[in-house]
């Protein structure tokens, strides 16, 4: 089961702006890393700077400034995990369909602070929750790619 994803967004330097990319085919590139609680009794501390600050953005329009997260580090320094590619879309309106997907399998083990302190954050216009219907796949298949050895 998955608690909760955190989605990375990369657009083609060419392109010169993820406002550009957004509309391109293949303008875009997502990483989704997804989060499971329970997985273990882990208690990781790449997060604990980001749990401190959440309450500060509580609410729209609000900001704050978050050190940098070595998310990336934490998750691949570790093993090089399996995971899967397809072409797909935005998470969110107008869902275009210009994003090349890679998601990270299995899910990252995480703590109930993190999780709980994003579902505390109070999203626009009295919205309760921030995941989107799913969009139809249009034939599109998902790859899964297995990298060998450990990254150093």
């Amino acid at each position: 089961m998955t608690d909760m994803e955190m989605h990375f967004y990369f657009y083609k330097k060419d392109l010169k702006s993820f406002k550009n990319a957004q509309s391109q085919k293949d303008g875009l590139a997502g990483l989704k890393v997804a989060f499971s609680t329970g997985l273990i009794d882990f208690n990781d501390h790449v997060f604990d700077n980001l749990v401190k600050n959440l309450h500060k953005v509580q609410s729209p329009n609000s900001t704050a400034v978050i050190r940098a997260i070595p998310i990336f580090e934490s998750i691949l320094n570790k093993s090089q995990p399996p995971f899967d590619y397809y072409k797909g879309s935005l998470d969110y309106p107008p869902c275009s369909e210009s994003v090349i997907w890679i998601e990270f399998q299995p899910n990252y083990p995480t703590n109930k602070n993190l999780v709980n302190a994003f579902r505390k954050i109070k999203l626009a216009e009295e919205d309760v929750s921030n995941v989107r219907p799913y969009q139809a796949l249009n034939g599109r298949q998902p790859h899964l790619v297995h990298l060998q050895g450990s990254h150093d």
